[in-house]
């Protein structure tokens, strides 16, 4: 029997005027006894359960440690091969199925001092450098906007 239907019962019972005082009682007892098997179980599964959340929490963490350690060896691995096969000249490198190459990334905008860049080149809310106008206008004019320096020379390594 469900918990919500010893419930109704119990509060039938209390409600039910033609009973006999004893017969009430022995079977108000009957049914609280149950009532409170039912919610100890709740109980225990409810313990179980939480027990359970505990567990998947740590073992989130304990994934999130390792996929984090694995990203960092990752990107460092990414900044040894750049730096080596850059010191050496080499610029691609193709293998049986992998091909590791040197890519001149697009050029980025840095923000050197936000108060000097004309109105023209700030989004509006809130304000901030339009970073991808600033870059157009300079591949466009190669005019360097106030207030902004160009990296041109950001390399990147590209796995596949």
């Amino acid at each position: 029997m469900k918990l919500y239907e010893l419930t109704d019962q119990i509060q039938f019972l209390r409600g039910d005027t033609e009973l006999e005082e004893d017969e009430f009682q022995k079977a108000l007892d009957e049914i609280h006894e149950q009532f409170q098997d039912k919610v100890e179980n709740i109980g225990k599964f409810f313990l179980t359960l939480q027990a359970d959340v505990t567990a998947i929490k740590s073992e989130e963490e304990r994934l999130q440690s390792r996929r984090q350690s694995i990203e960092r060896k990752a990107g460092w691995l990414k900044s040894y091969l750049l730096q080596e096969m850059t010191a050496v000249g080499i610029e691609r490198v193709q293998r049986g199925i992998l091909t590791v190459s040197i890519r001149t990334n697009p050029p980025s905008a840095n923000v050197i001092d936000r108060e000097a860049i004309p109105t023209e080149f700030r989004r509006i809310i809130p304000w901030e450098p339009d970073k991808k106008q600033i870059i157009d206008h300079f591949k466009t004019t190669g005019e360097v906007v106030a207030g902004i320096e160009i990296i041109k020379d950001k390399k990147s390594i590209h796995i596949k």
